[in-house]
């Protein structure tokens, strides 16, 4: 059993926005994660490794290689010893999310199967359960999370059967979109029921992510009826999507946001993937970088690359233990795209100058405790040092008022939902860029308090006489 010591140090940087105290009073139920197996797992998980204390679904898990994937049970205790997890009986569900209501409670309905997410929000209505209900979906075209007050209310907007959907329900979605949406729902939880500038009784458009959508994020917080919106999302978009299969990559930083970055890439089986990163695995990363359980005292890139290797055998992974100082620090012969994942402005320019040197495709993201920002950059476009607003030429220092910001170092909070969902819509974005589609650059507000906490981000100028000179010395070198 893990000491009490270990566990509080574990949470050490989160305890300004989910203290102990919370933890210990936040019950979550996941209902319909057979709908959705990957989504229900990254839920869990992240819930937690959170630190949340009890968890209920009426699924049991999946049967699979990596514990991240396997039955709900063995993870919760991996990830936290104190847990209580408790399967739910479908049959009659009410009777056990009663027993779990306290003074932080959340019903989460992964909503990919409406006709058994009816059923069972019936039965729930029928035994008078009145706690806060998200509706979750992560389908092919983007994903969705709304908030309602109670069963009740979230049968209501079912009422109405969705156009254009099959009997079978709603196919599941990429793995990047889960996290999107399992992170606004993890944030949601660890704001709890007591928030000024909210009111709770009534629904809330939590996330909206359309692939279909230039802007991705197109929903105000009175338009768009729930079925409408999953009408949107539940068809594949209008546009081709890529993939990482036989791809070679470059991931700097293997902290937080890169744990759960890589996690959709490797489901993809990459040929190769260079993991940069020179810090060791403390106790207080754990309470987000879920996949160095086990590893405290060990270098996060040797330590991330044996996890990733029982996710994906085939793939070639290399730990180069040090910080990307300079861009010959950087090898880029033969990488497809960089994921720039660290956790300060200096290693994310040296990456993007590197990157823009090589030509290579560039994904960016930045985290806080309740927000963030992800952009990609694509040659022969704007750089990451102009789209930021980062003066300077390539290789000159990050300025003091830098737009992306030090995330994760030091003692500021830092938790796992701004992470989850920075790292999703790094990868879903990246996806789109290997396939030649336009990509959008989003920005996480995990307590904005109206609309959409999904909103693009506005960058500074549309080309960059960087990447033009960058894109010149490239032709140039390869004569």
């Amino acid at each position: 059993m893990q000491p009490e010591s270990e566990s509080q140090a574990r949470y050490a940087r989160q305890r300004g926005v989910f203290p102990e105290e919370r933890r210990k009073a936040t019950a979550v139920a996941i209902l319909g994660a057979h709908s959705h197996p990957v989504l229900g797992s990254f839920a869990m998980a992240g819930l937690a490794g959170m630190g949340v204390r009890h968890l209920r679904s009426d699924f049991p898990g999946a049967d699979a290689g990596h514990w991240i994937f396997g039955r709900y049970s063995e993870l919760v205790h991996k990830l936290n010893p104190f847990a209580e997890y408790t399967a739910i009986n479908y049959v009659m569900p009410g009777v056990d999310i009663r027993g779990m209501q306290k003074e932080n409670s959340w019903i989460v309905f992964l909503a990919h199967d409406l006709e058994y997410t009816r059923y069972e929000l019936g039965e729930l209505v029928a035994a008078g359960i009145r706690i806060p209900t998200i509706l979750a979906v992560a389908a092919p075209g983007g994903g969705m999370a709304v908030r309602y007050p109670d069963p009740a209310h979230a049968l209501e907007a079912l009422r109405e059967s969705p156009p254009d959907i099959p009997g079978d329900g709603i196919e599941p979605g990429a793995p990047e979109v889960a996290e999107i949406i399992g992170g606004v729902v993890i944030n949601e939880v660890m704001l709890g029921p007591d928030r000024p500038g909210e009111n709770m009784a009534e629904p809330r458009i939590l996330a909206f992510y359309s692939l279909s959508q230039a802007r991705r994020v197109n929903v105000s917080h009175a338009s768009g009826a729930f079925h409408e919106l999953i009408s949107d999302i539940s068809r594949p978009g209008r546009w081709p999507r890529g993939s990482f299969h036989g791809l070679s990559l470059g991931f700097v930083g293997a902290g937080a946001l890169a744990n759960w970055a890589v996690l959709p890439v490797v489901c993809d089986a990459p040929a190769a993937m260079a993991i940069h990163d020179a810090d060791i695995v403390e106790a207080s990363n754990l309470n987000r970088q879920l996949l160095f359980v086990g590893h405290v005292g060990q270098p996060k890139a040797s330590a991330l690359a044996v996890e990733l290797a029982g996710l994906s055998p085939g793939t070639s992974f290399t730990a180069m233990e040090k910080f990307v100082k300079h861009v010959d620090d950087l090898p880029l012969a033969g990488v497809h795209a960089v994921i720039c994942a660290p956790d300060n402005d200096q290693a994310r320019l040296i990456s993007s100058d590197a990157s823009l040197r090589a030509g290579v495709l560039f994904a960016c993201g930045g985290t806080s405790a309740r927000g963030g920002q992800a952009m990609v950059c694509v040659p022969p476009g704007s750089c990451f040092r102009c789209l930021a607003g980062l003066s300077g030429d390539a290789g000159d220092p990050a300025p003091a008022d830098a737009a992306i910001r030090q995330s994760c170092a030091g003692e500021n909070d830092a938790v796992l939902a701004s992470n989850m969902v920075i790292a999703g819509i790094m990868i879903s974005e990246l996806r789109m860029a290997l396939a030649g589609q336009p990509t959008a650059n989003v920005r996480f507000l995990g307590n904005s308090p109206a609309g959409n906490r999904l909103s693009r981000m506005i960058t500074r100028v549309p080309t960059c006489n960087h990447r033009k000179a960058g894109a010149v010395q490239n032709q140039e070198a390869r004569a």
